[in-house]
């Protein structure tokens, strides 16, 4: 719903940002060939000579790109099938990766575990994995990055205020963004931001915090609540823009305050009853198609071609 997740254009995952200016539109094709820091040098040179305006709005100036999105550009030119998981992603992901390849709408083979008939024992596994105590409820605060400031390290959820309210019975995970700088988690959370597989992650959360983030759409076919802390909404529309009127869509509240995320928190049975409805409309337009069968409808499609 952003222009850079499943509300922005991360809903590719990592979003391919076009910058303003013809020369940074020129820094994409190229970076793939002579590589991210020969296209930062060129970029920054002109920018210093002030023969492209957008330069340095491409360079990001003091917050360049990092090398993982020159990496993801150079490698949509080496696909040959995308992945949808609903037909509105479809018409996203086309955009956010300028990919003309056939894409197919079969959901996402790595959310079938949330379907899996072992899926409580796997999660047992990974709560144990985690150091996590059976019987707590686990919150998972997953927010998206900020590329005006990726290295800003500060988790914008207060734990320990979080801590405080909500008592020793709950567990509290952050996920951060790979392309986002490590966060200063606090030892009363659970840094799971290195942790490799995120639908593990998924798959034992009570209850998702998250921003702009397409990982909603991911999580919303568990049914388990979820709560948008949009601290930031109207900056993060300005510098990248949102595909969508998420309080108008989202699958729970969309709070401005982490005192408000707190104290959703410690209602969320009563935040769960409230936002069914919307719950529901969201599955229907973002994740229908995820239903534990993905792998199997692209293992089908993958041997009709050979």
């Amino acid at each position: 719903m952003a222009a850079s997740g499943m509300v922005s254009t991360d809903t590719a995952r990592f979003a391919l940002n076009r910058a303003t200016g013809d020369l940074a539109e020129g820094a994409d094709k190229l970076a793939g060939e002579i590589g991210s820091t020969a296209v930062e040098a060129v970029l920054a040179n002109a920018n210093r000579k002030g023969t492209n305006k957008g330069a340095a709005a491409a360079m990001g100036s003091m917050n360049p790109r990092p090398p993982i999105w020159y990496r993801q550009a150079a490698e949509v030119r080496g696909w040959s099938l995308l992945l949808s998981q609903s037909p509105w992603a479809t018409q996203v992901l086309r955009k956010a990766f300028g990919y003309k390849g056939e894409i197919l709408e079969s959901g996402l083979p790595r959310n079938d575990v949330l379907f899996s008939p072992d899926r409580e024992e796997l999660a047992a596994k990974v709560r144990a994995r985690l150091g996590l105590a059976e019987g707590k409820r686990v919150i998972l605060y997953a927010p998206t990055w900020r590329d005006y400031d990726r290295k800003n390290a500060m988790v914008k959820l207060d734990l320990a205020k979080a801590r405080e309210a909500l008592g020793a019975d709950h567990e509290l995970l952050v996920r951060g963004h790979p392309m986002q700088a490590m966060p200063a988690v606090p030892e009363i959370a659970h840094d799971v931001t290195t942790y490799p597989d995120i639908s593990d992650l998924l798959l034992i959360a009570d209850v998702l915090v998250t921003d702009y983030s397409s990982v909603m759409a991911d999580f919303a076919v568990t049914g388990r609540p979820i709560i948008v802390y949009g601290y930031d909404m109207a900056k993060y529309a300005t510098k990248r823009g949102l595909y969508l009127d998420l309080p108008e869509i989202a699958p729970g509240p969309v709070l401005s305050t982490s005192a408000e995320v707190i104290e959703a928190l410690r209602s969320i049975d009563q935040v769960e009853r409230d936002y069914a409805e919307p719950y529901e409309r969201f599955v229907r337009r973002f994740c229908e198609l995820d239903d534990g069968k993905a792998a199997s409808r692209v293992v089908d499609r993958i041997l009709q071609t050979g």
